[in-house]
């Protein structure tokens, strides 16, 4: 059964939209996670002021540190309990959405996180409601809670319909005054969702619909927002963007491109969408020919169907655009900081991850992995 899909509230209004539908629902104590930068930018007075006037009491937890650790989320747990709040809002990206999902089914399941991990082992949850400040991970439509294990800096993922938000806003407002740096990383994060969601083995009309309206709207639109991060057209297209491609691999599923990037960003701290920039298009020619007919699609769906003698020579123009649009946004084609004694265990966790979690158009081998994240090694950024 495919899992349920959050009410969303779009455009300027969004936010005042979604408090009134929590004040709606009854709750009178609200645990707002969200992240010290935001509190410094100011992005929550506006969120904040609603929620007053509309008598929902609240409260804020702030340490949520890029990557979600797992002893952030405890804290935050304990926050909640001595506030005694009935609901949690996220406002924040990726990491302050993923730790959200994990406290509220914690709290609901009334088990310990640990035991929560892997595949759909919670009771229930508390509600939950989303504001995502960045157009990239999608967190807010997907099943999946990535949190990091504060020893071994491993990451582990907990999946489980229950923890998806009842509600979502999707606006422009908090993302207008993102760096481009974000804005770049963010961006290409949400066109490998939708990309490996498109080529996974699971075959859903709707959803590779949902991925390739996802890929039409980042080549389009990312671009010109990491140029001008005002602007509020661009920026309402990638969050649309972000939440159709979060859509798409919620029921499709990911690959290796994730897998191996997820190791990269727990042990070098790379920020997660710049990792799947640079291994995507490595991937896609390491799964090469499973993946020729889908992408051969995609590059006539974005134009590019010039001078393409075959379906293959299509595929490695389209990967050829993902690497022209990596390097408009200057995200570096390699990362020298590899090292050559972690490449072996990065290579066996990637293709854990993958052949325990993806439905990926081809297998690949450690050793194809490691060749890979070789390649990433050595690469230099013209």
């Amino acid at each position: 059964m495919p899992p349920p899909r959050p009410l969303v509230f779009e455009g300027l209004d969004s936010i005042n939209k979604l408090c009134e539908h929590i004040h709606n629902s009854g709750i009178k104590t609200l645990l707002v996670v969200t992240s010290p930068e935001i509190v410094e930018l100011g992005l929550l007075k506006l969120t904040l002021q609603s929620l007053s006037e509309l008598g929902v009491k609240h409260h804020v937890y702030t340490d949520i540190p890029p990557n979600s650790p797992i002893s952030s989320v405890k804290k935050g747990i304990e926050f909640y309990h001595s506030r005694h709040c009935e609901s949690i809002l996220a406002f924040g990206g990726g990491s302050v959405i993923d730790a959200a999902k994990a406290m509220v089914l914690q709290i609901g399941s009334g088990k310990p996180i640990e035991k929560l991990v892997g595949l759909f082992k919670g009771r229930r949850a508390i509600p939950f409601f989303v504001v995502p400040t960045t157009a990239g991970t999608g967190s807010e439509i997907t099943s999946i809670a990535v949190v990091t294990r504060d020893k071994t800096h491993e990451k582990v993922f907990i999946v489980d319909h229950k923890a998806l938000p009842l509600a979502v806003a999707l606006t422009a407002e908090p993302m207008l005054g993102l760096p481009p740096h974000i804005t770049a990383d963010t961006g290409m994060d949400a066109l490998t969702h939708a990309i490996e969601a498109y080529v996974s083995k699971i075959n859903s009309p709707s959803s590779m619909q949902d991925a390739e309206q996802a890929i039409q709207i980042i080549f389009k639109h990312l671009e010109p927002v990491f140029q001008d991060g005002r602007n509020a057209k661009a920026r309402s297209q990638m969050a649309k963007a972000s939440y159709l491609a979060g859509d798409a691999f919620n029921r499709l599923g990911l690959g290796f491109a994730h897998a191996i990037s997820h190791q990269l960003t727990a042990m070098y701290g790379v920020p997660h969408g710049r990792a799947n920039a640079i291994v995507l298009p490595r991937v896609l020619k390491a799964s090469m020919p499973k993946v020729s007919p889908s992408l051969a699609k995609l590059a006539r769906l974005i134009g590019e169907s010039r001078d393409a003698s075959s379906e293959e020579a299509l595929a490695h123009l389209f990967i050829s655009r993902i690497e022209h649009l990596s390097a408009s946004l200057q995200i570096p084609r390699g990362l020298p900081e590899i090292l050559d004694t972690d490449i072996p265990r990065i290579a066996r966790r990637a293709h854990k991850e993958a052949i325990w979690n993806y439905p990926v158009a081809k297998l690949l081998s450690v050793m194809e992995c490691r060749k890979i994240l070789k390649e990433i090694q050595n690469a230099t950024t013209p």
